[in-house]
């Protein structure tokens, strides 16, 4: 079965057993909606979604998911006083008004909105300095022809992920005699 580009949730329970955040899609073949049940498991939908925004609202895809880390562009950052353009924030909602998407981020535990053409998602690498800390370091153009980032490249010290890096750590054979 294939969905049509728009597709509908529920926002309030309906009669047999429809809970509130079950999907709507079209069946292109026999032209009805259809409730995803999960597993597999259709029923027809009487109503016709795109015409009853009481009960349904449409799903709109995002750039971006919940969950996501995203960067916000420097422009921006300047113009919030406590907004850092080099600190990731987690998405935590997304919303629309206008026909424009919104995103709430959580960064540093203060909540900033913002639009869609305000952030980015960044290639990020994590790394052990000689203290034997994890940093995570955002991979622009201009980091990537740094020295910095040529050393740890040279040395083996560019990890995909904190965990990663803090395997490395444990893993590490270290002579109590000469450890500090």
């Amino acid at each position: 079965m294939k969905a049509q580009k728009k597709s509908y949730v529920t926002i309030k329970n309906l009669p047999d057993q429809i809970k509130t955040g079950t999907l709507v899609t079209i069946d292109e073949s026999s032209n009805k909606w259809l409730f995803n049940l999960g597993n597999s498991i259709y029923k027809i939908c009487i109503f016709d979604p795109s015409t009853n925004p009481e009960f349904f609202k449409e799903v709109v895809e995002t750039k971006y998911k919940k969950g996501d880390v995203v960067y916000v562009k420097e422009k921006v950052a300047k113009s919030h006083r406590k907004l850092s353009a080099k600190v990731g924030g987690e998405i935590i909602d997304i919303s629309s008004k206008f026909k424009k998407t919104i995103y709430t981020i959580n960064q540093n535990n203060i909540r900033y909105t913002l639009y869609e053409d305000d952030i980015y998602n960044a290639e990020t690498y994590h790394f052990i300095n000689s203290s034997g800390k994890i940093y995570e370091q955002v991979l622009t153009d201009e980091h990537r022809k740094s020295y910095a980032y040529s050393y740890r490249i040279a040395t083996n010290n560019v990890y995909k992920n904190r965990k990663t890096a803090q395997d490395v750590i444990d893993n590490l054979d270290i002579d109590p005699k000469i450890a500090v």
